[in-house]
């Protein structure tokens, strides 16, 4: 996948395309970061976590709406999280076609597929690793509309994570008599993860805060265990 060619195609559609606005271009940016870090699967999760830190939207609801004209403009597929506590999916729409990327753009076996469960990538979509924008019929009004209402009640529902301020992770070690560094190094570090551990958001930071010192306290026990008290001081240097 070549990004450099996939952003340039991007932001020439842009210049044709007058329903994109900043927040859309922001949102798009933060999940083509996503895509770049997974290496640019077909499909990838995402976390509205994540997506509001590195687009520096500051509104759920924001996020939402963004996300749901994305899709239906045709710039990226949303594919809903099949379980509670389960990733949705976002796959990118290639712009190799000369036209402009629409609602006409969803194929009508894209939306037939779209039942709500996260659905394999259909025929029509293309092979190099994004969703296509070719071969297009025409759509149904009524289905474009049911398909955008899932989408952000799924969007929805799917509750952001609270993510403590820098401020809030010293406050919080400081009181369990934990050190600055400590604290600094748990919140870069979570931080440069976009608050997730593993592949799952964290839930509760303070928890995560907790299995933190655990670990910090027990390499330090260890390291103190390996420790060579019996050294010879006459011995010379």
């Amino acid at each position: 996948m070549n990004y450099i060619h996939h952003l340039n195609n991007f932001y020439r559609r842009l210049d044709e395309d007058p329903r994109i606005k900043a927040l859309h271009i922001s949102l798009y940016m933060a999940l083509f970061q996503c895509w770049n870090y997974n290496h640019f699967p077909r499909k990838f999760h995402i976390t509205r976590a994540r997506l509001m830190q590195t687009s520096r939207i500051g509104s759920a609801n924001t996020i939402a709406r963004m996300m749901r004209e994305l899709h239906t403009f045709g710039y990226i597929r949303y594919y809903p999280s099949r379980y509670i506590g389960d990733l949705p999916l976002v796959a990118m729409a290639s712009f190799e076609d000369n036209e402009l990327p629409g609602v006409s753009l969803l194929t009508s076996t894209d939306i037939n597929n779209d039942t709500g469960a996260v659905s394999d990538l259909t025929k029509n979509e293309v092979k190099n690793d994004t969703a296509s924008t070719s071969k297009v019929i025409p759509i149904v009004k009524q289905n474009i509309n049911n398909e955008n209402n899932e989408c952000v009640t799924h969007t929805q529902q799917y509750q952001f994570l609270s993510i403590p301020s820098k401020e809030e992770v010293l406050t919080w070690f400081t009181g369990k008599n934990a050190t600055t560094e400590n604290a600094l190094a748990f919140f870069f570090h979570y931080s440069a993860n976009g608050w997730m551990m593993g592949k799952h958001p964290i839930k509760d930071w303070k928890a995560a805060a907790e299995k933190w010192m655990i670990t910090t306290r027990k390499k330090t026990n260890d390291n103190r265990l390996h420790t060579n008290n019996n050294k010879n001081y006459s011995a010379p240097l």
